[in-house]
Formats: C-alpha cells, structure tokens, sequence
C-alpha cells in the first residue's frame, strides 16, 4: 500500500483530503497540520508521496520540502499553494525541489491524478534502482566468472606445457634406447 502524506495548518483542507482519498483504497493516508508533525511522521515511516501547503505558519511548504529531500530523497515533493511568488517555485524546480506545484483551491480529480503520477515517478524510481542493483549484482558475478575462467585457462595451459614437455622428454628418452 502507497502511502502519502498531506500536511496543512487548516484542519478543514485536511478533512477534505482525507474524504477525498477515502476513495483511493491502495492509498494510506498521513495527516500532518505543520512541519514539524510531518518530520515526525516521516521518521516513523517511509512515505511514497508528500503534499504539502506553502503558506502555513512557521516552516513554510518550500522550507518543508527541503527537509524532506534531505531526509527521504526518493519522496515525491508536491506543493500546494493559493499564494506563492513564482521565482521561488521555478528555483525549487530547477534545484530539484518539486514534482510538482498545484495551486488553491484545487479540482479533486487534479489533486487525486497528482498523488497518483507522483506514485507513479516514486515506483519507477524504486525499480530503475532494483534493476540497476540487480545489475550490479550480476556483473559482479559475471566478473568472478571471468577471472576464474582465466585461471582455469592459465592452469590448463600451464598443464597443457607440463604434459607436452613431459612428452618431449619420453620421446627423447625412446630414441635414446633405440640408439644404444
């Protein structure tokens, strides 16, 4: 089960929220109505996606979501806002901040296809890392295979010289007798 955390100051958004994905049964749901409740449930849990208000009192969303990308790299970063200056979001973009940026209020069906595109980046994230370790792992494997087939090779060759020498040596040794 995916799990996704919404944090607002405004207990009514979070209530909204949660009838809203009330709906989504493959989604488990984390409230948190500030920053610091959010880190809180972050450090119990691994969480696929976070949605977060920008203007709530204290840590601002963007503050927020720095935090996070520090704490749990691979959570998908979405933040909502019905005020917020654009330079800053753009720079939170291209620093790699965000998914994605929705404004307030928001159409329910934009906010549920958001959660799921970010569940969507977060598993592809998980399994090009899955393949890219299992990758790892064979090529390591495929790397011992190769320097013991070249072992086994040396070995051969040095056996395969030992006997051709050993051979040289009886031939030498037969025609010796013959000359006696």
């Amino acid at each position: 089960m995916a799990a996704v955390l919404f944090v607002d100051d405004e207990a009514g958004v979070r209530e909204a929220v949660r009838h809203l994905m009330l709906e989504e049964p493959d989604i488990e749901l984390f409230l948190a109505e500030g920053a610091a409740a959010a880190l809180v449930v972050l450090g119990e849990r691994e969480i696929d996606v976070i949605v977060s208000d920008q203007q709530m009192p204290g840590v601002k969303g963007l503050e927020l979501m720095a935090a996070v990308r520090e704490l749990s790299p691979d959570t998908v970063r979405i933040l909502l806002s019905g005020q917020v200056e654009l330079s800053h979001v753009t720079a939170a973009f291209n620093d790699g901040l965000l998914a994605r940026f929705m404004v307030k209020p928001w159409k329910d069906e934009e906010l549920v296809g958001a959660v799921r595109e970010g569940l969507r980046q977060r598993r592809a994230l998980t399994e090009s890392r899955d393949l890219m370790e299992r990758y790892e792992r064979v090529k390591q494997q495929m790397d011992e295979l190769g320097r013991a087939v070249r072992a086994t090779c040396l070995s051969l060759r040095a056996d395969a010289g030992a006997a051709k020498d050993g051979q040289f040596l009886r031939d030498q040794l037969a025609r010796g007798d013959k000359h006696d």
